[in-house]
Protein backbone atom coordinates (compact mmCIF):
# COMPACT_ATOMS: atom_id res chain seq x y z
CA UNK A 1 0.00 0.00 0.00
CA UNK A 2 1.25 3.70 -0.93
CA UNK A 3 1.76 6.42 1.29
CA UNK A 4 -1.78 8.25 2.11
CA UNK A 5 -2.25 10.70 -0.68
CA UNK A 6 -4.53 13.74 -0.82
CA UNK A 7 -5.57 16.97 -2.60
CA UNK A 8 -5.32 20.93 -0.58
CA UNK A 9 -8.71 22.35 0.48
CA UNK A 10 -11.92 20.15 0.77
CA UNK A 11 -13.30 19.26 4.18
CA UNK A 12 -13.68 16.13 5.83
CA UNK A 13 -17.97 15.74 6.59
CA UNK A 14 -18.25 14.04 10.14
CA UNK A 15 -20.64 11.05 9.52
CA UNK A 16 -23.76 10.53 11.96
CA UNK A 17 -25.70 7.72 12.79
CA UNK A 18 -28.50 8.01 10.19
CA UNK A 19 -25.47 8.30 7.31
CA UNK A 20 -23.84 5.06 8.80
CA UNK A 21 -26.39 2.52 8.87
CA UNK A 22 -26.04 2.22 5.07
CA UNK A 23 -22.92 1.48 4.92
CA UNK A 24 -23.09 -1.85 6.84
CA UNK A 25 -26.62 -2.98 4.53
CA UNK A 26 -25.53 -5.86 1.98
CA UNK A 27 -26.70 -4.77 -1.87
CA UNK A 28 -30.28 -6.30 -2.35
CA UNK A 29 -32.21 -6.83 -5.33
CA UNK A 30 -35.11 -5.07 -5.90
CA UNK A 31 -38.03 -7.22 -6.49
CA UNK A 32 -39.74 -6.61 -9.90
CA UNK A 33 -41.44 -3.58 -10.90
CA UNK A 34 -44.53 -3.27 -12.51
CA UNK A 35 -43.19 -1.20 -15.30
CA UNK A 36 -40.19 0.58 -16.20
CA UNK A 37 -39.73 3.69 -18.11
CA UNK A 38 -36.46 4.13 -19.92
CA UNK A 39 -35.69 7.81 -20.74
CA UNK A 40 -32.97 9.04 -23.94
CA UNK A 41 -31.19 11.94 -22.70
CA UNK A 42 -31.32 13.33 -26.40
CA UNK A 43 -34.28 12.24 -28.72
CA UNK A 44 -33.30 9.51 -31.17
CA UNK A 45 -35.63 7.25 -33.65
CA UNK A 46 -36.56 4.29 -31.35
CA UNK A 47 -35.79 0.74 -32.42
CA UNK A 48 -39.28 -0.83 -30.97
CA UNK A 49 -42.59 0.37 -31.45
CA UNK A 50 -46.39 0.19 -29.00
CA UNK A 51 -47.55 -3.26 -28.54
CA UNK A 52 -43.83 -4.78 -29.02
CA UNK A 53 -42.74 -7.50 -26.48
CA UNK A 54 -39.32 -6.83 -26.00
CA UNK A 55 -36.55 -9.27 -23.78
CA UNK A 56 -33.88 -7.80 -21.17
CA UNK A 57 -31.14 -6.58 -22.89
CA UNK A 58 -33.07 -6.00 -26.37
CA UNK A 59 -31.65 -2.34 -27.89
CA UNK A 60 -34.12 -0.06 -27.49
CA UNK A 61 -32.11 2.84 -29.90
CA UNK A 62 -30.26 2.21 -33.37
CA UNK A 63 -26.92 1.19 -33.42
CA UNK A 64 -25.47 3.80 -34.70
CA UNK A 65 -26.40 6.32 -31.97
CA UNK A 66 -23.84 7.97 -29.52
CA UNK A 67 -26.00 6.22 -25.92
CA UNK A 68 -27.77 3.30 -26.51
CA UNK A 69 -30.51 2.17 -24.40
CA UNK A 70 -31.70 -1.36 -23.82
CA UNK A 71 -34.94 -2.76 -22.12
CA UNK A 72 -34.12 -3.26 -18.54
CA UNK A 73 -36.76 -6.12 -18.21
CA UNK A 74 -38.58 -8.02 -20.55
CA UNK A 75 -42.43 -7.07 -21.71
CA UNK A 76 -44.72 -5.53 -23.51
CA UNK A 77 -43.89 -1.49 -24.96
CA UNK A 78 -46.95 0.07 -23.77
CA UNK A 79 -45.82 3.82 -24.79
CA UNK A 80 -43.16 5.91 -26.41
CA UNK A 81 -43.16 9.53 -25.73
CA UNK A 82 -41.40 12.57 -26.16
CA UNK A 83 -41.03 15.26 -22.94
CA UNK A 84 -43.20 18.44 -22.92
CA UNK A 85 -39.61 20.14 -24.86
CA UNK A 86 -38.97 17.77 -26.88
CA UNK A 87 -35.48 16.81 -25.81
CA UNK A 88 -36.13 13.42 -24.29
CA UNK A 89 -37.88 10.41 -25.60
CA UNK A 90 -39.22 7.51 -23.06
CA UNK A 91 -39.99 4.06 -23.75
CA UNK A 92 -42.43 2.39 -21.33
CA UNK A 93 -42.09 -1.27 -20.65
CA UNK A 94 -45.09 -3.45 -18.83
CA UNK A 95 -42.76 -5.79 -17.20
CA UNK A 96 -43.86 -9.48 -17.72
CA UNK A 97 -41.48 -10.30 -14.79
CA UNK A 98 -39.36 -13.08 -16.59
CA UNK A 99 -36.61 -11.44 -17.19
CA UNK A 100 -36.04 -13.38 -20.42
CA UNK A 101 -32.79 -12.27 -21.85
CA UNK A 102 -32.21 -11.15 -25.58
CA UNK A 103 -30.62 -13.40 -28.26
CA UNK A 104 -27.48 -11.23 -27.77
CA UNK A 105 -27.18 -11.48 -24.38
CA UNK A 106 -24.16 -13.83 -24.26
CA UNK A 107 -20.66 -13.70 -23.21
CA UNK A 108 -17.47 -12.93 -24.88
CA UNK A 109 -15.84 -15.63 -25.89
CA UNK A 110 -12.57 -14.71 -26.77
CA UNK A 111 -9.63 -13.97 -24.53
CA UNK A 112 -8.76 -10.76 -23.74
CA UNK A 113 -5.36 -10.55 -25.25
CA UNK A 114 -6.56 -11.99 -28.25
CA UNK A 115 -9.02 -8.71 -28.41
CA UNK A 116 -8.09 -5.56 -30.19
CA UNK A 117 -8.77 -2.08 -28.46
CA UNK A 118 -11.32 -1.59 -31.32
CA UNK A 119 -13.72 -4.70 -30.62
CA UNK A 120 -13.47 -3.86 -26.94
CA UNK A 121 -14.46 -0.11 -28.04
CA UNK A 122 -17.50 -1.46 -29.80
CA UNK A 123 -18.75 -3.87 -27.30
CA UNK A 124 -18.56 -0.86 -24.96
CA UNK A 125 -20.36 1.34 -27.14
CA UNK A 126 -23.43 -0.96 -28.03
CA UNK A 127 -23.87 -1.63 -24.42
CA UNK A 128 -24.44 1.45 -23.51
CA UNK A 129 -22.59 1.81 -20.27
CA UNK A 130 -22.62 5.62 -19.16
CA UNK A 131 -20.29 7.06 -16.10
CA UNK A 132 -22.54 7.68 -12.70
CA UNK A 133 -23.33 11.07 -12.07
CA UNK A 134 -22.59 12.83 -15.32
CA UNK A 135 -24.44 9.96 -17.62
CA UNK A 136 -21.24 10.45 -19.92
CA UNK A 137 -20.81 7.71 -22.62
CA UNK A 138 -17.57 5.93 -21.56
CA UNK A 139 -16.89 4.65 -25.01
CA UNK A 140 -16.72 8.57 -26.31
CA UNK A 141 -14.25 9.00 -23.08
CA UNK A 142 -12.30 6.55 -24.61
CA UNK A 143 -12.71 8.01 -28.03
CA UNK A 144 -11.22 10.80 -26.77
CA UNK A 145 -8.63 9.63 -24.20
CA UNK A 146 -6.84 7.18 -27.47
CA UNK A 147 -3.33 8.29 -28.02
CA UNK A 148 -3.15 10.49 -25.28
CA UNK A 149 -3.16 8.34 -22.22
CA UNK A 150 -0.49 7.53 -19.72
CA UNK A 151 -2.67 5.94 -16.67
CA UNK A 152 -5.94 4.91 -15.59
CA UNK A 153 -7.40 5.32 -11.94
CA UNK A 154 -10.19 4.02 -10.71
CA UNK A 155 -12.16 6.08 -8.32
CA UNK A 156 -13.65 3.70 -5.50
CA UNK A 157 -14.03 5.98 -3.51
CA UNK A 158 -17.11 7.65 -1.73
CA UNK A 159 -17.30 10.78 0.24
CA UNK A 160 -20.59 12.07 -0.15
CA UNK A 161 -22.77 11.89 2.85
CA UNK A 162 -25.72 9.19 3.17
CA UNK A 163 -24.48 7.19 0.13
CA UNK A 164 -22.76 3.71 0.15
CA UNK A 165 -23.57 2.21 -3.06
CA UNK A 166 -20.02 2.39 -4.34
CA UNK A 167 -18.18 1.02 -1.09
CA UNK A 168 -21.08 -2.00 -1.02
CA UNK A 169 -20.12 -2.84 -4.91
CA UNK A 170 -16.07 -2.74 -3.48
CA UNK A 171 -16.61 -4.83 -0.76
CA UNK A 172 -18.83 -7.06 -2.35
CA UNK A 173 -17.99 -7.45 -6.19
CA UNK A 174 -14.00 -6.84 -6.46
CA UNK A 175 -13.64 -8.53 -8.51
CA UNK A 176 -15.86 -6.84 -11.38
CA UNK A 177 -14.06 -3.75 -10.62
CA UNK A 178 -10.83 -4.77 -11.22
CA UNK A 179 -11.37 -7.35 -14.43
CA UNK A 180 -13.41 -4.01 -15.75
CA UNK A 181 -10.43 -2.15 -15.36
CA UNK A 182 -8.27 -4.56 -17.38
CA UNK A 183 -10.30 -4.59 -19.96
CA UNK A 184 -10.09 -0.77 -19.83
CA UNK A 185 -6.58 -1.08 -19.55
CA UNK A 186 -6.02 -3.12 -22.93
CA UNK A 187 -8.63 -0.38 -24.35
CA UNK A 188 -6.39 2.68 -24.01
CA UNK A 189 -3.26 0.37 -24.54
CA UNK A 190 -1.34 1.59 -21.26
CA UNK A 191 0.47 -0.62 -18.70
CA UNK A 192 -1.21 -0.27 -15.02
CA UNK A 193 -3.92 0.95 -13.06
CA UNK A 194 -4.22 2.81 -10.13
CA UNK A 195 -6.92 1.54 -7.74
CA UNK A 196 -8.00 4.50 -5.50
CA UNK A 197 -10.13 4.42 -2.22
CA UNK A 198 -9.92 6.23 0.65
CA UNK A 199 -8.62 5.65 4.23
CA UNK A 200 -12.15 5.65 6.11
CA UNK A 201 -12.64 2.11 5.36
CA UNK A 202 -9.94 -0.26 6.56
CA UNK A 203 -12.60 -3.29 5.49
CA UNK A 204 -12.57 -2.12 1.69
CA UNK A 205 -8.76 -1.67 1.52
CA UNK A 206 -8.27 -5.29 2.71
CA UNK A 207 -10.41 -6.19 0.08
CA UNK A 208 -8.89 -4.62 -2.65
CA UNK A 209 -5.47 -5.77 -0.97
CA UNK A 210 -6.64 -9.46 -1.21
CA UNK A 211 -8.21 -9.26 -4.52
CA UNK A 212 -5.16 -7.51 -6.74
CA UNK A 213 -2.67 -9.34 -4.82
CA UNK A 214 0.45 -9.52 -7.06
CA UNK A 215 -0.99 -8.53 -10.58
CA UNK A 216 1.67 -6.01 -11.56
CA UNK A 217 -1.11 -4.21 -13.57
CA UNK A 218 -3.36 -2.69 -11.44
CA UNK A 219 -1.81 -1.07 -7.65
CA UNK A 220 -3.83 0.08 -4.87
CA UNK A 221 -3.31 4.13 -3.99
CA UNK A 222 -4.89 5.06 -0.98
CA UNK A 223 -6.17 9.04 -0.19
CA UNK A 224 -7.46 10.71 2.52
CA UNK A 225 -11.01 10.54 3.49
CA UNK A 226 -12.08 14.36 2.64
CA UNK A 227 -14.75 15.84 0.29
CA UNK A 228 -15.19 16.42 -2.36
CA UNK A 229 -12.47 13.60 -2.88
CA UNK A 230 -14.48 11.62 -5.60
CA UNK A 231 -13.79 14.43 -8.12
CA UNK A 232 -12.01 12.96 -11.09
CA UNK A 233 -9.83 16.46 -11.31
CA UNK A 234 -8.62 15.89 -7.64
CA UNK A 235 -8.57 12.25 -7.58
CA UNK A 236 -5.73 12.86 -10.17
CA UNK A 237 -4.04 15.49 -8.14
CA UNK A 238 -4.45 13.35 -5.42
CA UNK A 239 -3.07 9.96 -6.50
CA UNK A 240 -0.43 11.98 -8.81
CA UNK A 241 0.04 14.78 -7.36
CA UNK A 242 0.11 16.60 -10.25
CA UNK A 243 -3.02 19.32 -10.95
CA UNK A 244 -4.55 20.37 -14.29
CA UNK A 245 -3.47 24.06 -15.42
CA UNK A 246 -6.67 26.50 -15.88
CA UNK A 247 -8.97 24.94 -18.55
CA UNK A 248 -7.24 21.93 -19.24
CA UNK A 249 -8.95 18.49 -18.32
CA UNK A 250 -7.25 15.32 -16.54
CA UNK A 251 -6.83 13.74 -19.75
CA UNK A 252 -5.15 16.65 -21.26
CA UNK A 253 -2.39 15.39 -18.86
CA UNK A 254 -2.82 11.95 -20.03
CA UNK A 255 -5.15 10.72 -16.95
CA UNK A 256 -7.88 8.89 -17.58
CA UNK A 257 -10.83 8.08 -14.72
CA UNK A 258 -13.55 5.78 -14.16
CA UNK A 259 -15.80 4.88 -11.27
CA UNK A 260 -15.88 1.44 -9.91
CA UNK A 261 -19.50 1.25 -11.30
CA UNK A 262 -18.25 1.40 -14.73
CA UNK A 263 -16.04 -0.74 -14.27
CA UNK A 264 -18.07 -3.43 -13.25
CA UNK A 265 -20.63 -2.96 -15.88
CA UNK A 266 -18.06 -3.11 -18.93
CA UNK A 267 -16.90 -6.38 -17.20
CA UNK A 268 -20.72 -7.56 -16.84
CA UNK A 269 -21.13 -6.49 -20.84
CA UNK A 270 -17.74 -8.98 -21.44
CA UNK A 271 -18.32 -11.56 -18.99
CA UNK A 272 -22.57 -12.47 -19.02
CA UNK A 273 -23.18 -10.05 -22.77
CA UNK A 274 -25.45 -7.80 -20.55
CA UNK A 275 -25.52 -3.56 -21.59
CA UNK A 276 -26.24 -1.67 -18.95
CA UNK A 277 -30.07 -2.32 -17.35
CA UNK A 278 -29.30 -2.36 -13.81
CA UNK A 279 -28.11 0.55 -11.21
CA UNK A 280 -26.78 0.53 -7.50
CA UNK A 281 -28.40 3.20 -5.71
CA UNK A 282 -28.78 3.95 -1.52
CA UNK A 283 -31.95 4.70 -0.45
CA UNK A 284 -31.51 7.10 2.83
CA UNK A 285 -32.04 10.12 4.86
CA UNK A 286 -34.12 10.54 7.88
CA UNK A 287 -37.47 10.34 6.52
CA UNK A 288 -37.19 7.13 5.03
CA UNK A 289 -38.34 3.97 7.08
CA UNK A 290 -35.94 1.49 5.74
CA UNK A 291 -32.29 2.59 4.43
CA UNK A 292 -31.13 0.38 1.91
CA UNK A 293 -28.47 -0.21 -1.19
CA UNK A 294 -30.54 -1.86 -3.50
CA UNK A 295 -29.87 -3.24 -7.28
CA UNK A 296 -32.37 -1.92 -9.31
CA UNK A 297 -33.32 -2.14 -13.42
CA UNK A 298 -33.10 0.86 -15.06
CA UNK A 299 -36.71 2.78 -15.57
CA UNK A 300 -37.57 1.66 -11.71
CA UNK A 301 -40.05 4.19 -10.55
CA UNK A 302 -38.59 5.84 -7.05
CA UNK A 303 -42.35 5.46 -5.86
CA UNK A 304 -41.98 1.50 -5.99
CA UNK A 305 -38.10 2.05 -4.11
CA UNK A 306 -40.22 3.98 -1.23
CA UNK A 307 -42.72 1.26 -1.35
CA UNK A 308 -39.85 -1.19 -0.59
CA UNK A 309 -38.16 0.51 1.64
CA UNK A 310 -41.43 0.62 4.19
CA UNK A 311 -42.71 4.17 2.79
CA UNK A 312 -41.87 7.36 4.80
CA UNK A 313 -41.71 8.22 8.34
CA UNK A 314 -42.29 11.97 8.06
CA UNK A 315 -43.13 14.06 4.78
CA UNK A 316 -39.61 14.52 3.27
CA UNK A 317 -38.46 18.45 3.64
CA UNK A 318 -36.50 17.54 0.19
CA UNK A 319 -35.80 14.64 -2.03
CA UNK A 320 -32.71 14.39 -3.68
CA UNK A 321 -31.18 12.71 -6.57
CA UNK A 322 -27.45 12.19 -5.73
CA UNK A 323 -25.35 13.37 -2.95
CA UNK A 324 -26.55 15.80 0.20
CA UNK A 325 -23.53 18.34 -0.88
CA UNK A 326 -23.78 17.78 -4.93
CA UNK A 327 -27.19 16.23 -5.45
CA UNK A 328 -30.39 17.53 -6.87
CA UNK A 329 -33.58 18.21 -5.43
CA UNK A 330 -36.70 16.26 -6.70
CA UNK A 331 -40.18 17.67 -7.12
CA UNK A 332 -41.48 14.34 -5.47
CA UNK A 333 -40.69 10.69 -6.09
CA UNK A 334 -42.24 10.12 -9.58
CA UNK A 335 -39.71 9.83 -11.47
CA UNK A 336 -37.73 6.88 -12.82
CA UNK A 337 -34.05 5.81 -12.13
CA UNK A 338 -31.21 6.45 -14.52
CA UNK A 339 -27.94 5.38 -15.75
CA UNK A 340 -26.73 9.01 -13.55
CA UNK A 341 -28.18 7.80 -10.68
CA UNK A 342 -26.38 6.50 -7.38
CA UNK A 343 -28.74 7.56 -4.55
CA UNK A 344 -31.73 8.80 -3.21
CA UNK A 345 -32.04 10.85 0.26
CA UNK A 346 -35.39 11.63 1.80
CA UNK A 347 -34.20 14.54 4.30
CA UNK A 348 -36.01 16.37 7.12
CA UNK A 349 -35.44 19.86 7.73
CA UNK A 350 -32.74 19.10 10.22
CA UNK A 351 -30.79 18.27 6.60
CA UNK A 352 -32.07 21.03 4.47
CA UNK A 353 -33.34 23.81 6.71
CA UNK A 354 -32.40 26.77 4.32
CA UNK A 355 -31.08 29.95 6.14
CA UNK A 356 -31.60 33.29 5.32
CA UNK A 357 -28.77 34.87 3.50
CA UNK A 358 -26.92 37.79 4.46
CA UNK A 359 -24.29 40.16 3.90
CA UNK A 360 -21.03 38.26 2.85
CA UNK A 361 -18.72 39.10 6.12
CA UNK A 362 -15.68 38.36 4.35
CA UNK A 363 -14.87 35.68 6.63
CA UNK A 364 -12.50 33.82 3.65
CA UNK A 365 -13.93 30.19 4.58
CA UNK A 366 -15.00 29.74 1.38
CA UNK A 367 -11.59 30.85 -0.27
CA UNK A 368 -9.53 28.70 2.35
CA UNK A 369 -11.69 25.37 1.86
CA UNK A 370 -12.23 25.61 -2.28
CA UNK A 371 -10.63 22.17 -3.61
CA UNK A 372 -10.52 24.26 -7.25
CA UNK A 373 -8.22 27.13 -5.82
CA UNK A 374 -10.98 30.19 -6.69
CA UNK A 375 -12.37 33.31 -4.55
CA UNK A 376 -15.90 31.75 -4.25
CA UNK A 377 -17.15 35.36 -2.31
CA UNK A 378 -15.94 36.98 -5.54
CA UNK A 379 -17.27 34.50 -8.72
CA UNK A 380 -20.55 34.42 -6.66
CA UNK A 381 -20.96 38.46 -6.54
CA UNK A 382 -20.50 38.35 -10.31
CA UNK A 383 -22.34 35.34 -10.86
CA UNK A 384 -25.35 36.51 -8.97
CA UNK A 385 -26.07 39.19 -11.25
CA UNK A 386 -25.27 37.20 -14.31
CA UNK A 387 -22.23 39.33 -15.08
CA UNK A 388 -20.40 36.28 -17.42
CA UNK A 389 -17.44 38.07 -18.42
CA UNK A 390 -16.76 39.20 -14.49
CA UNK A 391 -18.03 35.54 -13.44
CA UNK A 392 -15.54 33.64 -16.45
CA UNK A 393 -12.80 35.98 -15.59
CA UNK A 394 -13.13 34.54 -11.80
CA UNK A 395 -13.27 30.81 -12.80
CA UNK A 396 -17.01 29.66 -13.56
CA UNK A 397 -15.78 26.95 -16.09
CA UNK A 398 -13.58 25.47 -13.63
CA UNK A 399 -16.08 24.94 -10.29
CA UNK A 400 -17.06 21.93 -9.70
CA UNK A 401 -20.44 22.54 -8.17
CA UNK A 402 -19.14 20.64 -4.67
CA UNK A 403 -20.98 23.14 -2.59
CA UNK A 404 -17.90 23.59 0.23
CA UNK A 405 -18.45 27.14 -0.09
CA UNK A 406 -22.14 27.06 0.67
CA UNK A 407 -21.94 24.51 3.09
CA UNK A 408 -19.34 26.66 5.39
CA UNK A 409 -20.91 30.11 4.84
CA UNK A 410 -22.20 31.43 8.02
CA UNK A 411 -24.24 34.10 5.66
CA UNK A 412 -26.25 31.69 4.72
CA UNK A 413 -25.02 32.71 1.29
CA UNK A 414 -25.81 29.90 -1.81
CA UNK A 415 -23.45 29.87 -4.26
CA UNK A 416 -23.89 27.05 -6.05
CA UNK A 417 -27.29 28.46 -6.81
CA UNK A 418 -25.85 31.74 -8.12
CA UNK A 419 -22.91 29.65 -9.97
CA UNK A 420 -25.00 27.34 -11.85
CA UNK A 421 -27.54 29.80 -13.41
CA UNK A 422 -24.47 31.57 -14.41
CA UNK A 423 -23.06 28.71 -16.32
CA UNK A 424 -27.00 27.96 -17.58
CA UNK A 425 -26.87 31.72 -19.05
CA UNK A 426 -23.28 31.00 -20.09
CA UNK A 427 -24.13 27.64 -22.25
CA UNK A 428 -27.19 29.42 -23.75
CA UNK A 429 -25.19 31.97 -25.08
CA UNK A 430 -22.79 29.89 -26.24
CA UNK A 431 -26.01 27.90 -27.76
CA UNK A 432 -27.46 30.38 -29.47
CA UNK A 433 -24.10 31.76 -30.98
CA UNK A 434 -23.39 28.12 -32.59
CA UNK A 435 -26.97 27.96 -34.04
CA UNK A 436 -26.11 31.52 -35.75
CA UNK A 437 -23.23 30.94 -37.23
Amino acid sequence: MSNLNSFIGGIRIPKNAIETVALGMPIEKLPHPDRVRISFSKPAPPAVSVGDRVLLGSPLTAPDVKKAEHASVSGKVSGIELDSDGNALSVTIENDKLDEPAPSVVPFDKKLTDTSPEEIHSIIKKAGICESLDGISVARRIECALGGTRRLIVNCTECEPFLASRRRLVLERPSDILNGAKILLRALEVNFADIAIDNSDISAIRVLEDAIGENPLLRLRVTGDKYPQSDKTLIVNAVTGKEPPARETTSQLGYVVFTAETCAAIFRAFAQGMPQTRRIVTVGGDCIAEQKVLEVPIGTPLSDIVSYCGSYTAKPAAIISGGLMKGTRLADDSCFVSKRDVGFLFLSDAYIKPVEATDCIRCGKCVDDCPMHLLPNYLVRHASVLDLKKSLAMGLRSCIECGICAYNCPSGINHVYHIRRAKEAYNAEKAKEESDE
